[in-house]
């Protein structure tokens, strides 16, 4: 039976303030821009859900929820490290 590889799910919150709304799809480059360059001030907040280990289809599951293919971390669709 093939070995379940184990792969980290990191969440952080960060902290915008404008004075309009924020696009809710603004991804991480915008934001730097927005802070950087733009009209935005922001900071990391500091809680930080630790380095959750999931295995197996939850590790599926999280990958396709992001939107990657199971193979970036070596993993076949049953959650099985794929073997070179």
């Amino acid at each position: 039976m093939a070995q379940k590889k184990t792969i980290y799910r990191t969440v952080f919150q960060f902290e915008l303030l404008s004075e309009e709304p924020i696009c809710h799809s603004l991804g991480l480059d915008d934001i730097h821009q927005e802070i950087t360059n733009g009209d935005c001030t922001g900071r990391m907040l500091d809680n930080l859900v630790t380095n959750k280990p999931l295995k197996g289809m939850a590790a599926v599951k999280a990958m396709k929820a992001v939107g990657s293919d199971t193979e970036f971390f070596n993993f076949d669709e049953n959650g099985n490290e794929i073997e070179d």
